[in-house]
């Protein structure tokens, strides 16, 4: 068993974490002889994540909001990047600001919510809205509906829009700046469980930029979500979908001081345990013995109940013999008095 005692580093090897990236990001440039169907004409550009593994679940319960994490170098740059805008109705006042902000090369759809529940009511319909865009931003005062308009295919690829407010993003400067901080920063959706995977890059993307996002996405991870900080950390690793992973950090001390128990501790818990288990077995064995007894006393008559029951044996022949005369009594009689009444009818005919 690892001992507990061995120091947990409490940051990234930078050096370490830019030579991953950059092996990871060779070896998918090297291994794509084909253009790539994950994305449209062929750009080979494929996300690359970042995977965080915990000694303990890192949420209780599943969040369907997505966590925001500011990054070094954004995901989503102009004239390549495919953004959605969600907003409220009606539409034509947020599309007008967005090109005044010259967000058009970067947001290339805004849909209204009355325009939503319209046009896209069909799983097919919602399906292609989906897989045409990189990111979906809502408005935070029409997240609550969007559940219901969007689906659950929206949900099981994880694309849930992105809330921002844009209540006081009255001017362009206002609404290009709640979408550059948006547009900024990765998210993560946290679900009980060990692993968790964040977007932290693209194959893209130069090395550099790749592992300064990944010490930004690290440090914020260890910092607001893992219990415990780096104590309950086990490893962090990149990866892209197709790759294997990398790691770039590894606890030494597997097990925390909790969940190593002393000898002396460990036998004192036995005895108590051996302690229980004795106990339980003598009610056991007290129980399976007062069952003859308990048997035999529900068997077992009283002398009074006896006697009793030997009086009424004696008395049922007596009363079953006076049953039986007067029953024959009653014969005889009713023989005696039917000539008597042959001869009464014989009269009453005539």
């Amino acid at each position: 068993m690892p001992s507990s005692s061995k120091p947990v580093t409490s940051s990234l090897d930078s050096e370490q974490t830019l030579r991953a990236a950059k092996a990871l990001l060779a070896h998918v440039k090297s291994s794509t002889s084909a253009p790539s169907l994950l994305t449209e004409d062929g750009n080979p550009d494929v996300p690359v994540y970042l995977n965080l593994s915990t000694k303990k679940f890192i949420v209780d319960k599943k969040k369907l909001k997505p966590s925001r994490i500011a990054l070094a170098h954004s995901l989503y740059p102009d004239g390549v990047t495919s953004v959605c805008l969600l907003v409220k109705d009606p539409q034509r006042t947020y599309k007008d600001l967005v090109e005044e902000a010259g967000l058009g090369d970067l947001v290339q759809r805004v849909i209204g919510v009355g325009k939503l529940k319209a046009k896209w009511k069909t799983y097919e319909k919602r399906r292609q809205l989906r897989d045409t865009h990189d990111l979906f931003l809502a408005d935070d005062r029409v997240v609550p509906l969007l559940p219901a308009l969007l689906g659950k295919v929206f949900i099981e690829k994880k694309r849930n829009p992105v809330p921002i407010s844009l209540s006081g993003a009255e001017t362009a400067e206002q609404l290009k700046k709640e979408i550059r901080r948006a547009t900024n920063a990765t998210y993560v959706h946290l679900a009980p469980g060990t692993v968790t995977s964040i977007k932290v890059g693209t194959t893209g993307m130069p090395a550099e930029h790749v592992a300064a996002n990944i010490e930004k996405v690290v440090a914020a991870l260890v910092e607001k979500y893992v219990s415990g900080g780096w104590k309950g950390v086990r490893r962090f690793d990149i990866k892209t979908a197709e790759s294997a992973s990398l790691p770039i950090w590894m606890t030494e001390a597997l097990y925390d001081e909790e969940d190593v128990v002393e000898p002396a501790a460990l036998a004192k818990e036995e005895k108590v345990e051996e302690k229980a288990k004795g106990k339980k077995r003598a009610a056991e064995d007290d129980e399976e013995a007062e069952k003859p007894a308990v048997a035999a006393k529900k068997t077992k008559s009283s002398p009074a109940k006896a006697a009793k029951s030997a009086v009424a044996g004696k008395k049922r022949p007596l009363e079953a013999a006076a049953a039986a005369e007067k029953v024959k009594k009653t014969s005889e009689g009713e023989k005696k008095e039917l000539p008597k009444k042959i001869k009464a009818a014989k009269k009453v005919k005539a």
